[in-house]
């Protein structure tokens, strides 16, 4: 599945997972995401769709739990962030229990510093555009794990924290249709 659309705040979150048929976890892993990327005060939400004790994984971030994940390192992060846009998303699912969601989005760095490569980065009010993959792993209809990669070249460089003099290519999904 490929869209091309600009996902804004809010987002409606309406009862948790409880099939794991391809449609359903297509569109509960998608309300996760949109909701844990977009939604400010979401995570009574966001917990319905976890268990909490599974597991976070990220190449910027140590690994956690999905509580700890959603209450303490994405939350205060994307409430500082209002201009935080979803470009363009992908969603696949294997016939099993894993789903992935490659998509691309843009903010400004304002609010609260994050973690760099060098130590704290101080708000900028630059804007910034990247591309993310979270693949999800579910089990009786709740996401038991999440792991999150995403193009911290991209996202340094437009903080003007790169030394590269030249802006690396941005990867688009009309070019990127391996498998698909």
């Amino acid at each position: 599945m490929n869209q091309k659309v600009a996902i804004k705040r809010p987002v409606d979150f309406e009862k948790p997972m409880i099939e794991l048929d391809e449609v359903r976890c297509a569109a509960d892993c998608q309300k996760f995401l949109v909701g844990v990327l977009t939604t400010p005060g979401f995570r009574d939400q966001a917990m319905k769709l976890v268990d909490p004790k599974g597991g976070f994984f990220s190449d910027a971030m140590t690994e956690t739990t999905m509580a700890e994940f959603i209450d303490v390192q994405q939350g205060p992060i994307i409430e500082t962030v209002p201009d935080f846009e979803i470009l363009n998303w992908r969603f696949g699912i294997d016939a099993g229990n894993i789903a992935v969601v490659k998509f691309q989005a843009t903010a400004s760095h304002c609010g609260i510093p994050v973690k760099g490569e060098n130590g704290m980065i101080e708000p900028s009010g630059k804007r910034a555009t990247w591309t993310c993959a979270w693949i999800f792993t579910l089990k009786d209809g709740k996401i038991m794990q999440l792991e999150k990669s995403f193009d911290r070249g991209s996202w340094h460089y437009a903080l003007g924290l790169s030394p590269w003099s030249v802006m690396p290519v941005q990867p688009t999904f009309e070019s990127d249709n391996r498998g698909a």
